[in-house]
């Protein structure tokens, strides 16, 4: 009977063990796949990010002889067209639209025009959609000169702090 019972223990044992690291190497290799859809993209590393809702202007940089246009998702280059860059009241040609993607797509780089040098130019973006469809927020023209830059929480900190000082010192809640 202790035989017996020794035997089936030591079964008992050898199944538990046995269990236990399935148990542990599926629950590792759970969280290792988990992990890589976290993380996971495209060699290019376009359209990783979920969708916003809303598709905007994060940046504006002049400099160099280039204007930087950085976006809060990937822009799908085949909307931008010249006829959506406007500088100066003006819609681009083909002829003065030279655009460079980031590998992300979520920077364009527009080479300036000779015109353009020592002045300050208004740009404004229009009709450009995100890699997912998303509209491009609109924004009235950004006045730079050379070696300037927008950035959009610069302006978010001017808003908030206007509407502070306009409605008795009470925080913007919504």
């Amino acid at each position: 009977m202790v035989l017996m019972i020794y035997r089936v223990s030591g079964y008992i044992l050898k199944t538990v063990k046995r269990h236990t690291i399935l148990t542990g190497t599926a629950a590792v290799l759970l969280f290792f796949c988990a992990g890589l859809k976290i993380i996971a993209h495209d060699r290019l590393e376009r359209n990783t990010y979920a969708s916003a809702g809303y598709f905007y202007i994060e940046e504006i940089e002049r400099e160099n002889g280039e204007i930087e246009i950085e976006f809060n998702i990937p822009a799908d280059p085949r909307t931008v067209q010249p006829e959506c860059v406007i500088i100066d009241s003006k819609p681009l040609t083909k002829d003065e639209l030279s655009v460079k993607f980031s590998r992300r797509g979520d920077k364009i780089v527009i080479t300036e025009l000779p015109q353009w040098k020592n002045k300050v130019i208004g740009i404004r973006l229009s009709g450009i959609r995100a890699a997912d469809g998303t509209v491009l927020e609109e924004l009235p023209p950004v006045f730079i000169d050379e070696e300037q830059e927008y950035e959009r929480e610069d302006d978010l900190e001017y808003v908030y702090w206007y509407w502070y000082d306009t409605h008795g010192g009470k925080p913007f809640t919504e």
